[in-house]
């Protein structure tokens, strides 16, 4: 309701020309002609360059929830998975933000954005993992390989593109050949197109 209220009045004020100057410096030109992307109150965005956009909620945080308690677990799994034949190979999933990061613009630091700090909390993650004993990639390393003009993902979308799915089966499979996973596995062949 007071949502709604605020809406309503800000709209009034808009309405009668005041505050209009003040507004439009708060919002940078878009390429796309979009406007107060960053007011949803369900999914906020953050307009990057290029045609490349950002949800501020999920792709410019920096605190990633992996606590010690989800280590172990995860720890747990892998070697229960592991006493019964199987081996869990796990890749986190890094944000858009800190793989396409060279999109963005000064205006992410508004939003309390660090890419430094996003970058060493996922590979904290990845090396508290590993130190535990899962098998994990570094998604985040593993998506800025390639052809830059490639996009591992959409760049109005979260999604990975068809690109970053393959980079990131790369990593999984050159992960699985240092392990020697493959042993006594009979091998195919098969073309991506």
């Amino acid at each position: 309701m007071a949502y709604r209220l605020i809406r309503t009045l800000t709209a009034a004020a808009l309405a009668l020309g005041l505050g209009g100057p003040a507004l439009a410096q708060d919002q940078p030109p878009s390429a796309y002609g979009c406007s107060y992307l960053g007011d949803d109150p369900l999914m906020p965005i953050f307009e990057g360059t290029d045609g490349v956009f950002y949800r501020i909620d999920s792709d410019l945080r920096m605190y990633h929830p992996f606590s010690d308690t989800t280590v172990e677990l995860l720890g747990q799994l892998s070697d229960v998975l592991r006493e019964n034949g199987t081996t869990l190979v796990f890749l986190p999933v890094p944000t858009k933000s800190q793989v396409m990061q060279e999109y963005m613009t000064d205006r992410a630091e508004l939003y309390g954005f660090d890419h430094g700090i996003a970058t060493a909390v996922y590979a904290d993650i990845v090396d508290r993992l590993n130190t535990r004993g899962v098998i994990t990639i570094d998604g985040q390393e593993a998506l800025r390989q390639g052809d830059p003009a490639d996009w591992p993902f959409f760049g109005p979308d979260f999604h990975w593109t068809a690109e970053g799915a393959r980079r990131a089966a790369v990593a999984i499979d050159q992960e699985l050949e240092r392990q020697n996973l493959y042993d006594g596995l009979t091998r195919t062949t098969f073309e991506t197109v």
